[in-house]
């Protein structure tokens, strides 16, 4: 079956890979040759916001889709991630144009405020991804957000994880726990109530 694109491109910190995540990457699949995964907040481990390694993440991701038509890369906060500027989206493009030597053909996300205008913050940014489409997908869908996939992980429930991971994931939870719970910022008081809130906007 002919795919409509060649290229897409699909960014996130994936810290709980999740049905929603795994649902992007389906669609993706579905509409183009290749699907390109950058793994965002890759220079940061071991916190709370991002406890799971870039090559943890990677692997989690190998674990539902070893095919290799997917490629997986890294990209690096520049500042605070969740700064949205034009020097972001010019860092987006260039680290996608290093894994496959060209930019997308097709960008799909979450729908999500913070993801709209990253490729729209200049005239410039809006020139140079012209011909990128974009696909983006109601997240009512999902009821579900990395954050509280790593809270239900800090307090073992186990049931819930089920619920809402991929089949081929759920062998990984206690290697996937145990590198959340190694945290320095985690500690098991936070089991029952965490040191610092959870916030369901993060993804």
């Amino acid at each position: 079956m002919n795919k409509s694109w060649d290229l897409s491109l699909i960014v996130g910190r994936f810290q709980g890979l999740h049905a929603g995540h795994v649902h992007l990457i389906e669609t993706a699949l579905s509409v183009s040759d290749r699907v390109l995964i950058l793994i965002g907040s890759a220079q940061e481990h071991g916190t709370i916001l991002n406890p799971f390694s870039a090559t943890s993440r990677q692997n989690h991701i190998k674990s539902i889709f070893p095919q290799e038509n997917i490629i997986i890369g890294s990209i690096s906060d520049l500042n605070d991630e969740k700064s949205v500027d034009s020097d972001w989206g010019w860092h987006l493009l260039n680290t996608a144009k290093q894994y496959t030597r060209k930019i997308p053909d097709v960008y799909i996300y979450g729908q999500e405020d913070k993801n709209l205008n990253w490729l729209k913050m200049s005239n410039g940014l809006k020139h140079a991804s012209r011909n990128m489409t974009e696909i983006i997908i109601p997240r009512d869908r999902f009821n579900i957000s990395g954050t509280t996939l790593r809270e239900w992980m800090v307090q073992d429930n186990f049931d819930k994880f089920l619920q809402h991971t991929h089949p081929k994931l759920h062998k990984l939870y206690p290697k996937m726990r145990e590198e959340l719970m190694s945290a320095p910022e985690i500690s098991a008081s936070e089991i029952v109530k965490p040191l610092k809130p959870w916030s369901d906007k993060d993804v």
